[in-house]
């Protein structure tokens, strides 16, 4: 079984802006994401404002099995599988046999 975690040397980004109306107001991008959350509660009690989209961002790692990477580290090549070797071609579709009824 396959999971996804944020990468252990990969960063997580907190961004947030007001959606009310005409606000231009943006949180600052913070590498605390929770920070994002109180500078939006700072924004709504000073204007009112009650909408926001949030994101948070990060570097995915997809695991397998015990932990063990199923692709490698940012920044390393894969090793060719069968199905990404130049010489590995998909057989061509047989035309359908005709049986009997």
């Amino acid at each position: 079984m396959c999971r996804i975690d944020p990468h252990p040397l990969g960063e997580t980004v907190g961004t947030a802006r007001c959606l009310d109306g005409g606000c231009a107001w943006e949180a600052q991008p913070t590498a605390e994401p929770p920070g994002v959350n109180v500078e939006c509660l700072a924004h709504a009690l000073a204007t009112g404002h009650d909408t926001f989209a949030v994101t948070v961002e990060y570097v995915a790692l997809v695991t397998g099995g015990a932990d063990t990477a199923v692709f490698p580290p940012v920044g390393q090549k894969a090793p060719l599988r069968p199905h990404h070797s130049p010489l590995f071609r998909v057989p061509a579709a047989k035309a359908p046999v005709s049986r009997p009824r």
